[in-house]
């Protein structure tokens, strides 16, 4: 597993779940931007996905939608690799 860094190509969202509001995160009415770091496979899923900014009462509802959802792999020197990315997820209200 690499960072993602130069000569890479960007990864694009193929398939996505939209996470699920929390009852609590609802009646907070959460919003922003939630920020995990995860391992985007040379398959296109992510593991590992761990918090680097999270958002009220909406933490594992993120990291259980995010497990679902599928990316283009990642292509260095012409190969499909391994790369740990920050995945951006906005939360624009219930």
């Amino acid at each position: 597993m690499l960072p993602f860094g130069d000569g890479m190509t960007r990864p694009k969202l193929v398939d996505m779940t939209p996470p699920q509001y929390t009852r609590e995160a609802r009646e907070a009415n959460v919003k922003g931007l939630f920020l995990a770091k995860c391992v985007i496979t040379v398959s296109g899923s992510l593991q590992n996905c761990r918090v680097v900014k999270g958002l009220p009462h909406m933490d594992q509802a993120v990291l259980s939608a995010l497990a679902r959802w599928r990316y283009s792999p990642v292509i260095y020197q012409g190969k499909p690799v391994a790369v740990d990315y920050v995945i951006q997820v906005r939360l624009a209200g219930p």
